[in-house]
């Protein structure tokens, strides 16, 4: 075994546990600076997902706004679906009168033609 005074051999070693140390602190700030910049990395990810979804929420409309939107279309709807049976009614009512003339038409003709018929034979029977 070598001999090795006691202050040197403490010298040694407190040598060595401060390299030791140091080591640990560097290696624990190196880890911390990694930590930071990848938390910031996060919280700017995040930041810009909220402002994404600030962004979204601004262009959405209100619940207040649908809600007159919505009345306004039913209303709107409801005032065409009405225009609408209006003119059918109307188109009905045309085709109803336009159908009965039509009949009128050809009843006067089927009576025409009896008629013609008739004087024909009363007529050819008297001559």
């Amino acid at each position: 075994m070598t001999d090795v005074p006691l202050r040197d051999y403490i010298d040694i070693r407190a040598n060595l546990l401060q390299e030791e140390m140091d080591r640990r602190e560097a290696s624990l700030v190196m880890h911390t600076e990694k930590a930071r910049e990848e938390m910031n990395r996060r919280l700017n990810t995040m930041n810009e997902f909220r402002d994404a979804m600030r962004d979204q929420a601004a262009r959405m409309m209100t619940r207040d706004t649908f809600e007159l939107t919505a009345t306004a279309e039913r209303e709107r709807s409801n005032a065409v679906h009405a225009s609408f049976s209006d003119r059918l009614d109307k188109l009905e009512s045309m085709l109803d009168l336009q159908r009965g003339r039509q009949m009128a038409y050809t009843a006067l003709i089927a009576l025409s033609g009896a008629v013609a018929t008739i004087a024909v034979l009363i007529f050819t029977h008297l001559h």
